[in-house]
């Protein structure tokens, strides 16, 4: 099934500075980028809703500031949308290799704190979007993929579906690469150099041509991650 999906709002926090552009143009000429994000920079953003009594990880706020910033280009106003019509699609390659690791370790020891379910695996991970998610109020599809350099693509192919198959109006789609506190030489030697936070905000082509609000672009081609009866017919 195939839909006009408009990219509304989109927003790339990197450690080489904010955009897309500023990120290529920095690894072309060769020029050394820091391996953190400078989280004082977007706490004026952060401050602007409130997050409620506790204090925030340095990831969450770093998701935050990607969404405000997404939300704010996409002219998304509080109420436009329902909340059952919001989704979040999460792309997170955030802590899962140490965190495995830290798992498999407190096992191996049978230690009586695997009780607790925050030590299974991928616990953390999915929780990200599940707190984006009450954050903004959005009651929609809630999904994380944590497939290592594919996990932000397929979290867009799933919004496109959810999109397609009017399971949602707006697809907040997010993409958290190695953002955390220690990048560890195993990580270096493996190609990665600095972390990045990236926010997309899907609509319905049609949606977004009624409200009169410009997108940036728009998804044509993109190929279905469902397959429908018929293809799976033709694959058997």
């Amino acid at each position: 099934m195939k839909t006009g999906i408009a990219i509304t709002g989109m927003c790339v926090l990197s450690s080489a500075g904010e955009t897309v552009s500023i990120l290529c143009e920095q690894i072309v000429s060769g020029k050394t980028i820091k391996p953190q994000i400078d989280i004082q920079v977007y706490e004026n953003v952060i401050n602007s809703i409130d997050t409620g009594p506790h204090e925030l990880y340095r990831i969450q706020k770093l998701l935050l500031a990607a969404f405000l910033k997404a939300s704010h280009m996409a002219k998304l106003s509080a109420g436009l949308v329902q909340s059952e019509r919001i989704g979040v699609f999460l792309g997170n390659s955030y802590g899962l290799e140490g965190f495995k690791a830290n798992f498999f370790r407190c096992y191996k020891k049978s230690d009586p704190t695997l009780t607790s379910p925050t030590l299974f695996p991928f616990t953390n991970a999915n929780a990200l979007a599940s707190w984006l998610a009450i954050q903004i109020e959005a009651k929609g599809p809630n999904l994380t993929f944590v497939n290592g350099c594919t996990s932000s693509s397929e979290a867009v192919l799933a919004a496109c579906d959810a999109l397609a198959f009017n399971e949602c109006e707006v697809a907040f789609v997010g993409g958290v690469n190695l953002a955390d506190h220690d990048l560890s030489d195993e990580f270096y030697a493996s190609g990665f150099r600095y972390e990045s936070v990236g926010m997309l905000v899907l609509e319905k082509r049609n949606s977004v041509d009624n409200s009169k609000r410009k997108p940036l672009a728009f998804l044509q081609d993109w190929q279905s991650g469902m397959l429908t009866q018929e293809q799976l017919r033709k694959i058997k």
